[in-house]
């Protein structure tokens, strides 16, 4: 999908449930996962310990987290919470 160095990649599998069974979420957000998302992946980490490039001042790293969806959209909502959970950057590869 994204052509990334071979160093990058991470192809983890992360389950959905992680989310919303480890933090406080509505049963609406809780729903939306089941509903939405059929798999999340961490597909990728793009960091200096991956790549030849150095931390910068705002930025040590980024994830690429992909999210297979069930249907066309995603509300953004789920994304704002994954955003919030994870201490880095995250590109979001919606499929």
């Amino acid at each position: 999908m994204i052509d990334l160095p071979k160093s990058t990649v991470f192809n983890r599998r992360i389950p959905k449930q992680k989310f919303y069974e480890n933090l406080s979420v509505t049963a609406e957000l809780k729903r939306i996962f089941v509903e939405q998302i059929n798999v999340i992946y961490w597909r990728n980490k793009i960091s200096p310990t991956t790549v030849n490039i150095a931390a910068g001042e705002t930025v040590a790293e980024i994830e690429v987290i992909e999210i297979r969806l069930n249907q066309p959209g995603l509300d953004k909502r789920v994304l704002q919470l994954i955003d919030r959970e994870i201490p880095y950057h995250i590109l979001f590869l919606l499929v």
